[in-house]
């Protein structure tokens, strides 16, 4: 078990759900007093998280088991893209694979939006693609990158649902 007891948790550590900080409720060594803000965001991931027992804990799964009196037992999504926005209202259940729709596109992709990629061997020409179930299918070739991610985002949209992200300003209300 990753996590601590829920009744150890609710002893250490406290909740304010409106700004998403978690605070310890004990004194801790290194001059940490109760009423601190506990954790820190970790430079790699950009989760904010906190060490005790021995035990590294990302505090958006905290603040969730001391708003709802249990770990829990799925992912934890945060609906803005925002790792270390632990507000509850920022946060949600969803299985692995739902919290994947929902992340930015790739960062190392040649193309500026969210579900295209070039066409290789035709200048100019777009793909787009969707991942549905671990499986890559194909939604066609355009003329511009602009039109694939459309398509992307209306495919996306259906399949998705509420955890559809289109990471683009021009399909915002997806979001």
């Amino acid at each position: 078990m990753r996590e601590i007891p829920f009744d150890m948790l609710k002893q250490i550590f406290s909740y304010d759900a409106l700004s998403g900080l978690v605070y310890w409720n004990i004194p801790r060594r290194n001059g940490v007093k109760a009423g601190d803000i506990a954790g820190n965001i970790d430079a790699t991931t950009g989760y904010v998280r906190v060490t005790f027992a021995q035990k590294v804990l990302r505090t958006h799964r905290i603040a969730w088991a001391l708003s709802y009196g249990e770990w829990p037992t799925l992912d934890i999504d945060h609906i803005n893209n925002i790792r270390s926005d632990n507000r509850i209202s920022n946060l949600r259940l969803a299985s692995r694979a739902e919290n994947i729709r929902n992340k930015k596109k790739h960062s190392n992709t040649k193309c500026t939006l969210k579900g295209v990629t070039p066409y290789i061997n035709y200048e100019g020409k777009f793909v787009a693609q969707i991942n549905i179930f671990g499986k890559q299918k194909n939604l066609g070739v355009f003329d511009s990158e602009q039109a694939a991610h459309n398509k992307y985002c209306e495919v996306a949209s259906e399949v998705f649902g509420k955890f559809y992200n289109p990471d683009c300003s021009c399909h915002q209300s997806g979001l």
